[in-house]
């Protein structure tokens, strides 16, 4: 599971996500958010730099298959 599970942010100002693999190989988009295809790596970091323009809340679901517990690797991104 993504931990925290649920993030809000500022629309129009730039966003910097620093994702901390731990177990497995894991992934996140989002095309609406400005978020490109993103893999995490257990063990790495990875940095994902976005500006929401849209309020909203927006869910966004691992998009590489990563086992029994896929269907809840979900973060939401909440847009104020």
């Amino acid at each position: 599971m993504f931990s925290p599970s649920e993030i809000t942010v500022h629309a129009g100002q730039p966003v910097e996500l620093k994702i901390v693999g731990q177990t497995g190989v894991h992934g996140i988009e989002s095309s609406t958010l400005g978020i490109p295809a993103t893999t995490i790596m257990p063990g790495s970091t990875q940095t994902v730099k976005f500006t929401p323009s849209k309020a909203g809340t927006y869910s966004l679901h691992c998009t590489i298959p990563c086992g029994t517990d896929h269907s809840q690797m979900v973060i939401v991104i909440k847009v104020v």
